[in-house]
């Protein structure tokens, strides 16, 4: 109450804070901001590392247990196990790391399943991938869904409330959000269903 006016960054936090502290007439939603024009210059940039031969799947995200990065290697591996060929690159760093590099030799997926580490520069890799995903066990409004939907990429994400930031945007698929569901739906995607 001592408040002139309470700012959100999304609906879902709203919802949060109203279900919290009641309705509150001084509450207002602004989005994060977004250069539309410098990330298409920046994403201008050449990479030759993604190969046109195979659908290849990009997450941005920081490597901690929340973004589900796990549970996409252990689904990529059973998608590889069904002849599906593919490649999945994941830009981030995190105290997950390690764990995530342990997992992708365990599972012998090193050549398909690559952990890029952080780039200063993500939209070349946005721009040249042919789906961006975001496979969260939570998530809350990407900002990277913004940057995708400027590169006009197909979007992958799981039922989370990073789903506000797609509503409207028609390349997008929505995935209940558990490892089974999700093996489903790319195995559909990558069989062109």
């Amino acid at each position: 109450k001592k408040y002139q006016r309470i700012i959100f960054v999304s609906n879902q936090n709203k919802k949060v804070f109203e279900k919290l502290y009641g309705n509150i007439s001084k509450r207002k939603v602004i989005y994060n901001y977004i250069n539309k024009e410098r990330i298409l210059k920046l994403a201008q940039e050449n990479i030759d590392f993604i190969t046109e031969d195979e659908t290849t799947f990009l997450t941005v995200s920081r490597l901690v247990k929340q973004k589900g990065i796990d549970r996409f290697i252990r689904v990529h591996k059973k998608l590889i196990d069904d002849g599906l060929k593919h490649k999945v690159y994941v830009i981030g760093d995190g105290p997950e790391k390690i764990n995530l590099q342990n997992l992708v030799k365990q599972l012998e997926v090193q050549d398909t399943f690559i952990l890029l580490g952080k780039k200063e520069n993500p939209y070349p890799y946005i721009k040249k991938c042919d789906y961006f995903t975001l496979l969260s066990y939570y998530e809350g409004y990407g900002m990277v869904l913004e940057e995708a939907k400027i590169l006009n990429k197909p979007i992958i994400i799981t039922n989370t409330a990073a789903r506000e930031a797609v509503e409207n945007y028609p390349r997008k698929l929505i995935i209940e959000n558990n490892e089974e569901e999700i093996y489903k739906e790319l195995k559909k995607v990558l069989q062109g269903d």
